[in-house]
């Protein structure tokens, strides 16, 4: 990616950049930043974090519980040849940085000026005006947009299923009450208070229909024979295979069969039981339709809390390759010509070099690598590597077998591979692969995108808006992702390319929950405590690998990498959580005593 120049030719500024990022003598750290910017915030002891605190108490000598020799480096004594050149290195000050640097933080003062009354987002190190933590409690809703409107989608729709959730529950208080009384099932406060586990458990299954009222009856007719259950109903009824709710005796040459049967009280229950489930099934669905229906003016609350370059910018998805389509000017003067009273401020040319931006990147990876390995990472040089690495100390072997690191000797033959093949690909011209179109104000960008946003399958309008046709192309456009979020290294994928990578990753992903499925319904034969393990344990890996799926797919911006990644572990847990024991979990251990308790006890 690259925003191109007057007067300036279609290879030359990419090639610029190119050779600005291979003659790079280091990377910036932490390090250089002056001593002022990191140790300068003379933060308030509310203002800190309570791991920061912690860490101050128990790393200071005059700590309630440090010794006069509790460790910290800072405080050490130096040697009379240790060179003195070298900055001590401080907890306190790796704790502020990390507060400041990486943790967001709003002005402090209260509320801003704005007219949607929010709390302000600090720069990254902000350090000319005072900041502070976002408030836990306090923080409006409407500031969750400073994060991302995902975020704020996300939080917002966790308050409103929370308080959903909460009034369904009010509706079927009578239930609930009915369902704990000894009305319903007389064994509940019975013989099986005894025990704090068995109080526990009531306590668990209080207010629940499970009935531990039972006993067990003959079944005398035919109905009860294994010729007409057929066999393999009959082997396996009630779906246990300890047969816990079916045995059979003889008496006088007789086969008796005796079912376990249930007989808590549902029928004076019966007239306000299904209304109250009814109209809780009506309240939530039609609430969850209406959620869903306004998530729009949700969508717009968020963007409008936060303003940023998105709101005045389209981004161009299919430019003629041709080129006049890499000049920026060209873009300038046909918008400006085309719609009225309209100014761009910027154009920015996105090329097809993904190969290029991904070789760079890798690059940049690789140096920071060998940065890491340095005492002092600032003196790093990228014409002295050789130099540098032969002064290092021989990495450990349990280093590179446990922590799969490289030696430093492997990462300087990667740095010089990868900057031949950066010098190899930066000599390429490439074409165009996308348009980012700024304009001055956010109504000149709805106005383009209302006047150029019209459905593919409408060809009506080749004659009615000829006039936004540019260069005999319909332009596809589309508000684009944060500068951050957009993955240049995806933009002109092929959608076959796209489509037949997510097919293969999708296809590994079912062959992936039907092992789970399978492996879950064969320890439920066997125990309801070991299908809940392997349930907890299928959830705890499942984030890691559906990362390593969808990192394998391409996508143009970090929004579609996670919509991807959300479905696939949606897919994942509520298989393996919800549907599958609903399927493999018979009606009666639903509304055992014991059952329930043992599958969902992990």
């Amino acid at each position: 990616m690259k925003e191109k120049d007057e007067n300036a030719s279609v290879s030359s500024p990419a090639k610029r950049v190119m050779s600005l990022a291979l003659s790079q003598r280091s990377l910036p750290m932490a390090g250089d930043l002056k001593n002022d910017s990191i140790t300068g915030y003379n933060d308030e002891l509310s203002d800190m974090t309570i791991g920061r605190r912690w860490a101050r108490t128990l790393s200071s000598p005059s700590g309630w519980c440090c010794i006069s020799d509790c460790y910290n480096p800072s405080h050490r004594e130096q040697d009379e040849e240790e060179d003195t050149s070298k900055s001590e290195p401080s907890l306190d000050k790796a704790w502020e940085y990390f507060e400041h640097q990486t943790l967001p933080r709003c002005l402090a003062g209260g509320l801003s000026d704005s007219i949607l009354g929010k709390y302000d987002r600090a720069e990254i190190g902000e350090h000319t005006k005072k900041t502070m933590l976002y408030p836990v409690w306090s923080t409006p809703m409407k500031d969750m947009a400073d994060f991302g409107i995902g975020v704020g989608l996300y939080f917002s729709t966790l308050r409103f299923l929370a308080i959903l959730s909460l009034f369904a529950a009010c509706i079927n208080i009578p239930n609930m009450f009915y369902f704990a009384s000894e009305d319903y099932d007389v064994g509940r406060n019975g013989n099986q208070l005894d025990g704090i586990r068995e109080k526990a458990k009531s306590w668990l299954l209080l207010g629940t229909a499970v009935c531990s009222n039972t006993q067990w009856e003959m079944c005398l007719s035919d109905d009860c024979g294994e010729e007409y259950w057929g066999k393999d109903t009959w082997q396996s009824f009630p779906g246990t295979e300890d047969r816990d709710r079916l045995t059979t005796g003889t008496k006088d040459d007789l086969n008796i069969t005796f079912l376990k049967r249930n007989i808590c009280n549902i029928e004076e229950t019966s007239m306000m039981y299904g209304p109250l489930i009814f109209s809780t099934v009506i309240i939530v669905m039609t609430a969850i339709y209406y959620w869903i229906y306004s998530q729009k003016k949700r969508i717009e609350l968020f963007d409008n809390a936060e303003h940023s370059s998105t709101d005045y910018t389209i981004e161009i998805n299919n430019p003629p390759k041709t080129d006049s389509s890499l000049s920026p000017d060209v873009w300038k003067k046909w918008f400006e010509v085309t719609f009225d009273d309209m100014e761009v401020a910027a154009c920015t040319i996105a090329l097809d070099n993904e190969q290029l931006i991904q070789a760079l990147a890798n690059r940049r990876s690789l140096i920071m690598k060998l940065q890491n390995e340095l005492e002092r990472p600032e003196d790093f040089d990228i014409d002295h590597m050789d130099d540098i690495v032969n002064h290092l100390d021989k990495m450990p072997k349990w280093k590179r077998i446990f922590c799969f690191a490289a030696s430093p000797k492997r990462l300087v033959e990667a740095i010089k591979n990868q900057t031949a093949v950066i010098s190899t690909l930066s000599e390429k011209d490439y074409a165009v692969a996308s348009v980012f179109v700024t304009f001055q104000t956010q109504v000149q960008q709805k106005e383009v995108l209302g006047k150029l946003l019209v459905p593919a399958f409408c060809s009506r309008r080749k004659l009615d808006y000829k006039k936004y046709i540019y260069e005999g192309t319909i332009l596809k456009v589309s508000e684009p992702a944060e500068p951050s979020a957009i993955h240049w290294w995806d933009l002109n994928v092929a959608a076959w390319k796209r489509s037949s990578k997510r097919f293969i990753t999708t296809l590994i992903s079912f062959a992936m929950i039907f092992i789970s499925v399978v492996v879950i319904t064969f320890l439920r034969s066997i125990s309801s405590a070991l299908s809940g393990y392997a349930i907890t344990v299928f959830n705890l890996i499942t984030p890691k690998v559906v990362t390593m799926l969808t990192m394998l797919e391409s996508h143009p911006n970090t929004s579609s990498f996670s919509a991807s990644q959300y479905l696939k572990v949606t897919a994942f847990r509520w298989t393996n959580t919800v549907l599958i024991n609903n399927v493999i979990t018979s009606f009666t251990d639903t509304v055992a005593d014991d059952e329930l308790i043992k599958s969902i006890m992990v």
